[in-house]
């Protein structure tokens, strides 16, 4: 088109307008549709553990029950559901993670199928600081563990918490310093990826009209390169800013900036 005499800036309009309706597709994928998808995935991760477990405990297995719950039984009997020389690691909490033996346990789901009980009888459980510096073992006649209990709110990572509550979250004074940067980082980020894809569809007019006589093959090569080297820095600059190394959010739009840059030069060019 641009051989036959069309204007170049008119070559912008399509790319530009169909640049424009992925931007909004990708912000509304980003801030909406993204977290809630990963939330409910999380919850129905959590729904099938519950049910593997109602179903019963394979023996001579390491069972991952839930994550950080992984229990192991020599015995079972009744589909799995009475079991016989039980051995539980429990991680659950990452600052006293706890090791717990039981001679005996049962299976008992609750009358409103909301939780699951897992009820052990004649054992002992130690628990151990996360430093090492300290721990206890005690012995039990009766020991209940619940699992999946619904009227507890599942903790979701940032990925699946909503937009309004993640600037919510990063406005609260109580949230540790490290905690809050991922959450600004998250954050900032579905806001700045949508962006990137308006700069790196603009990238596709120079491209092609810069190098057009040497060939396709040379523009689709940069062109993976530029989304590469974008991928790249997005994944370094995120790093630099979680990890502590650079104060300020704002080194999370450099992406953005070399990709608008690299825009420039190729219509300059």
């Amino acid at each position: 088109l641009f051989a036959v005499g069309v204007n170049p800036v008119r070559l912008l309009v399509p790319v530009l307008a169909f640049s424009t309706f992925l931007f909004f597709a990708s912000i509304s994928i980003s801030l909406f549709f993204l977290p809630r998808a990963k939330a409910e995935v999380r919850q129905y991760l959590r729904e099938l553990g519950e049910r593997r477990l109602a179903q019963g405990i394979p023996e001579a297995r390491f069972f991952e029950v839930s994550k950080g719950l992984i229990l192991f039984t020599n015995k079972s009997r009744k589909d799995g559901k009475k079991l016989k020389g039980v051995f539980i690691w429990d991680s659950r909490r990452k600052k006293s993670p706890s090791m717990i033996y039981a001679q005996k346990g049962w299976i008992v789901p609750s009358n409103n199928g909301r939780s699951i009980q897992l009820r052990l009888e004649n054992g002992v459980t130690s628990r151990i600081k996360k430093d090492y510096s300290s721990g206890e073992v005690f012995s039990f006649d009766e020991y209940v563990i619940r699992i999946g209990f619904k009227e507890v709110e599942p903790q979701l990572g940032r990925g699946g918490t909503g937009t309004m509550e993640l600037i919510r979250m990063a406005h609260h004074k109580d949230i540790p310093q490290k905690k809050k940067r991922r959450i600004i980082s998250e954050l900032q980020m579905r806001f700045s990826q949508p962006l990137g894809t308006v700069f790196l569809c603009l990238l596709g007019p120079p491209l092609g009209i810069f190098f057009g006589r040497s060939g396709i093959s040379t523009g689709i090569f940069l062109g993976i390169s530029a989304f590469f080297s974008y991928y790249v820095l997005i994944t370094f600059t995120k790093n630099l800013y979680e990890l502590g190394v650079v104060g300020s959010s704002l080194v999370l739009w450099i992406p953005n900036i070399a990709a608008a840059m690299g825009g420039q030069i190729g219509r300059a060019h």
